[in-house]
């Protein structure tokens, strides 16, 4: 990476150096000649003579001008670039992302056609397929609602609903859906805590948080939930003892298509979506989410604060 910035940021500082030196040449000139000039005007007793300031304050100004629209102009680059080459990982992990639940649905289904496996491996095979189709439906969702935020048409449909039974049911029916296990996710909280959600995206949020957790966890998964009541807003926290985030990634991990170093090292596959999605989608209801996380190896924490559902008759 640092070989394919080396170049443009060369020519930045040469370029900057070069126009610095110009200015301060056409500085130091036009002064000399300035003192000549209103010398020789006292000699010869002409007044008004060589006073204009303000062809050297004027062309200094625009040379200004210059200097910092190359230096917005270069930062505009390197973040397309940077944009671009995120985008690029991105299509070649969902294309992995896209060809393994692929390949397994077609073996499964080969070996159903060319054989009549016994009921249990059938009964096996058919689950594994729905896992399967599970991951493809969560890709399609996760691209379905990036362009949608992507292109300013994210509307929700808020309604309050009780975070701590929406969270349990969740884990119940997703234990099912995406073959989680239950037992490892540990939720504290009391009901009765009410927010405004809506329902379709609260599911698209814990889905990318939950899986997230599961995949960067290097089969050592486990992950609590902590739904607490702070003022107007309750905080749901998601612990899990992953691989961690190094702390000057932590505000990045929720760009679109970034992934940080510790996971592209670890060469798990990924799409750099979930957690753009969480942030925008908690943004709309109103909320805020940040991360955390004590360092590399000490796995992440994802806080949602969302402002509390106002229920009537209270």
């Amino acid at each position: 990476m640092m070989k394919r910035l080396y170049v443009p940021i060369l020519i930045f500082v040469v370029l900057q150096v070069a126009w610095s030196l110009f200015l301060s040449l056409w500085i130091v000139w036009y002064v000399r000649n300035e003192l000549k000039i209103a010398a020789l005007a006292r000699q010869l007793g002409l007044e008004n003579v060589g006073r204009s300031w303000l062809i050297l304050v004027g062309g200094s100004i625009l040379l200004l001008m210059i200097l910092l629209g190359i230096t917005f102009l270069f930062v505009y680059l390197a973040r397309e670039a940077r944009f671009n080459r995120r985008q690029g990982d991105f299509i070649s992990s969902i294309t992995h992302e896209l060809k393994s639940p692929l390949a397994s649905i077609q073996l499964y289904l080969e070996t159903l056609n060319l054989r009549e496996p016994p009921p249990e491996d059938t009964r096996e095979f058919i689950q594994l397929m729905l896992m399967d189709t599970e991951r493809l439906s969560l890709l399609v969702d996760n691209i379905l609602v990036t362009s949608r935020i992507r292109r300013r048409k994210l509307v929700l449909d808020p309604v309050p609903v009780d975070v701590f039974h929406f969270i349990q049911d969740f884990l119940d029916h997703a234990m099912i859906r995406y073959g989680w296990n239950r037992e490892v996710i540990t939720v504290n909280g009391e009901p009765g805590q009410f927010i405004m959600m809506d329902r379709q995206y609260m599911e698209v949020i814990l889905t990318n948080i939950v899986t997230n957790a599961i995949k960067y966890s290097n089969k050592k998964f486990s992950l609590l939930i902590d739904i607490k009541a702070e003022q107007e807003r309750i905080n749901i926290t998601f612990t899990d003892k992953g691989i961690g985030v190094e702390s000057k990634e932590l505000k990045k991990i929720f760009k679109i298509f970034y992934r940080s170093r510790a996971i592209r090292k670890s060469g798990v596959q990924g799409t750099g979506l979930g957690l753009y999605i969480v942030r925008d989608v908690v943004k709309a209801l109103g909320g805020k989410v940040k991360a955390a996380s004590p360092g590399l190896g000490e796995g992440l924490t994802i806080t949602l604060s969302l402002p509390k559902a106002i229920q009537s008759g209270k």
